[in-house]
């Protein structure tokens, strides 16, 4: 009676039900942080490029060391975001292993083994790539000087 037999499954204790729901709901919240981050970083580049209008050098310089500040502050959360994705991502990878059966691993394609940091790298480094364009586009614009009485830049 104490012997499992061969592919029978192990009930789940309300324990891991619980660590189970906790894993899937921090991952979605993770998931939608990630974009938060990245709207939030491109509100204050847009705010620095409003700033700047009529800066002087020191203003601007200021300006550039925020925007910087501002890019190293996203990218780090959004690194932080997918390392604590991927630790959630173990122990679902754990109780997939221990607790479904490899019919259902196969029916429901759960991972067989744990994903890595880069399991979604076109969404985490895309995000990352649109702030660093942000940040670039950010300091073109508030380093552009246009002559005089012009709207725009017209380079030669």
């Amino acid at each position: 009676m104490e012997s499992q037999a061969e592919g029978s499954l192990i009930p789940m204790s309300e324990g891991v039900k619980i660590l189970y729901k906790e894993a899937v709901d921090n991952i979605l919240f993770l998931k939608r942080q990630q974009w938060t981050i990245t709207n939030h970083a491109l509100v204050a580049f847009a705010a620095v490029v409003a700033v700047s209008r009529g800066a002087n050098n020191v203003e601007t310089t200021l300006l550039t060391l925020l925007a910087a500040a501002a890019w190293l502050y996203a990218v780090a959360c959004m690194l932080h975001t997918q390392m604590t994705m991927t630790k959630y991502r173990l122990r679902l990878t754990h109780i997939y292993q221990k607790y479904f059966h490899k019919e259902e691993k196969d029916q429901f394609v759960l991972w067989s083994s744990a994903p890595t940091f880069n399991y979604t790298p076109m969404f985490v480094w895309g995000l990352v790539a649109a702030n660093t364009l942000a940040l670039a586009a950010t300091l073109y614009l508030i380093w552009r000087r246009a002559p005089p009485g012009s709207v725009t830049f017209v380079g030669p």
